[in-house]
């Protein structure tokens, strides 16, 4: 019984953060550009320094997993 709570309760919390994670980018979203903008294409995601370390924290923390698990 408690085994099953436990996994509800994981669960529960990831479906929270999809959920939050999913509507604010819905809530954030722009809804379109003055007439003097060209909004039809042409453009790109700028990519920011913010992707940068999330990619470089997950090679470290797959680079801190491999060695330990070499370790073991």
């Amino acid at each position: 019984m408690k085994n099953i709570k436990n996994t509800f309760n994981k669960m529960l919390k990831i479906f929270i953060i999809v959920l939050t994670l999913t509507s604010t980018a819905t809530l954030t979203a722009q809804t379109g550009f003055g007439d003097d903008v060209d909004d039809t294409g042409g453009g790109g995601i700028p990519l920011d320094g913010g992707l940068s370390l999330l990619i470089a924290g997950a090679a470290v923390y797959g680079i801190k997993k491999l060695r330990e698990h070499k370790n073991e």
